[in-house]
C-alpha cells in the first residue's frame, strides 16, 4: 500500500518528468542547433583554453573562439550552399535545354537495338522490348527529377529566410555561450545524475573524444574529399564543381561512398571524348578514397576508442531515415551516446 510519504515521491518523479517532455518538445526545433553547437565548442574547446591562458580575459577568449568557428565553419557553409543553389539551378536548365536539343535516341539506336535483341533472346514478349520513347522519357525524367529535388531542397531553405536567419542566430549566440559555460555544463550533468562522480567523469570524457573522432573521422574526411574534388573538377573544366563537391561531401559521410558520384562524372566525361579529364579524374578518386578516404578515416577513428567506421555508416542512414536532415546530427550522436553508456557499465560492473 502506498503511503502517502511514497505518493508524494511518485508525484514528484511523474511530475519532473512531464516537465522534462514538456522541455524537450519546446526545445525540440532547436535541437540540431543546440547540439551543432555543443560538437564546435567541443572541437575548439583546446583553441579557447589556449586564448584564454594567452589573454587572461574570458570575455575576449570567447569572442575570438566564437569568431574562430564563425568565419571557418558557419560562414564558408552558408556560402557554398548559397553557390550550389546558384549551380543546380543554372544546371537544371542546361540539362532541359539539352534533352530539347539532342535526339539522343538515335543518336544511340544501334545501341538500343542491340540490346532489344538481347532481350528477344530470353522474351518473346514484344512488350517487354524497349521502345525510343522510353528511353527518351526516363532519360529526361531521371536527369530533371534529381536536379528537381536538390534545388527545391536548397530554395526552400534560401526561400524560408526567417528560419535560416533565426536558426544560424540561435547557433551563434549558442557558440559565444557554450564556450565559457563548458565546465559548467558538465557540473550540471555530473549534479543531477545518479552516478557516482567517477563514473560521470568516464562518460564525459568519452562521450567528448568519441564526438570528437567522430567529427574528425567522418565529416572532416568527407570536407576534405568534397574540397579536393571541387577544386579539381574546376581546374578540369566541369561544370557546377561546388554543386559536385558538395554531393561528393554528403557520399563521403558513408566510406567510399563518394564514387556514387565521381564514377560517372569520370565515365561522362571520357565518353564525351574529354578522355584525359576522366582519367584524371578517375584516377583521382581510386587515390582519395583509398589514401584520404580509407586510410585517415581509419586512422582517426582507431584513438579515443572511437565508432567503427560501419556502425557510423549505419547510424548516418538510419538517423537519416529516422529524423531527415538532421539524423546526420542525431544518428551518430545517439551512437555516440550509447558507446559512452557502455563505457560507464563496463567500468560499474566489470569483475
Amino acid at each position: 500500500m502506498l503511503t502517502t510519504k511514497n505518493l508524494r515521491e511518485v508525484f514528484f518523479l511523474v511530475t519532473i518528468v512531464v516537465l522534462f517532455l514538456g522541455f524537450i518538445y519546446v526545445l525540440s526545433p532547436f535541437l540540431g542547433v543546440i547540439f551543432i553547437a555543443l560538437i564546435l565548442v567541443e572541437l575548439f574547446h583546446p583553441w579557447y583554453r589556449f586564448l584564454l591562458a594567452k589573454l587572461k580575459s574570458q570575455k575576449l577568449a570567447t569572442t575570438l573562439a566564437g569568431l574562430s568557428v564563425i568565419f571557418t565553419v558557419v560562414v564558408p557553409i552558408i556560402f557554398v550552399f548559397v553557390i550550389v543553389f546558384f549551380q543546380a539551378s543554372a544546371l537544371l536548365e542546361k540539362v532541359t535545354e539539352f534533352w530539347q536539343s539532342h535526339d539522343l535516341v538515335n543518336e544511340y539506336k544501334n545501341v538500343l537495338a542491340d540490346v532489344n535483341n538481347l532481350i528477344a533472346k530470353f522474351s518473346s514478349n514484344p512488350d517487354n522490348l524497349i521502345t525510343n520513347e522510353e528511353v527518351k522519357n526516363f532519360s529526361i525524367n531521371t536527369s530533371k527529377d534529381f536536379l528537381t529535388v536538390i534545388v527545391d531542397a536548397l530554395s526552400s531553405s534560401v526561400t524560408g529566410v526567417f528560419g535560416v536567419v533565426t536558426q544560424v542566430t540561435l547557433l551563434v549566440i549558442s557558440i559565444f555561450t557554450f564556450f565559457p559555460m563548458r565546465e559548467k555544463i558538465y557540473d550540471k550533468i555530473k549534479n543531477v545524475s545518479p552516478l557516482e562522480d567517477r563514473l560521470d567523469d568516464i562518460f564525459i570524457n568519452k562521450f567528448a573524444h568519441t564526438a570528437k573522432s567522430v567529427v574528425e573521422g567522418t565529416f572532416f574526411v568527407a570536407v576534405i574529399m568534397g574540397v579536393t574534388s571541387s577544386i579539381l573538377l574546376w581546374i578540369l573544366g566541369v561544370e557546377a564543381s561546388v554543386f559536385w563537391g558538395l554531393l561528393i561531401t554528403v557520399f563521403s559521410i558513408i566510406p567510399i561512398g563518394s564514387g556514387i558520384v565521381w564514377i560517372p562524372i569520370s565515365v561522362y566525361l571520357i565518353a564525351t571524348g574529354n578522355i584525359t579529364e576522366g582519367v584524371i579524374l578517375f584516377l583521382f578518386g581510386l587515390i582519395m578514397t583509398s589514401g584520404v578516404d580509407t586510410m585517415l578515416r581509419s586512422k582517426v577513428t582507431k584513438k579515443d576508442g572511437s565508432v567503427h567506421p560501419l556502425l557510423l555508416a549505419f547510424s548516418i542512414i538510419g538517423g537519416l531515415q529516422a529524423f531527415g536532415a538532421l539524423g546526420l546530427v542525431y544518428g551518430p550522436l545517439i551512437v555516440v551516446l550509447f558507446t559512452s553508456m557502455m563505457e560507464v557499465y563496463k567500468e560499474k560492473y566489470r569483475d
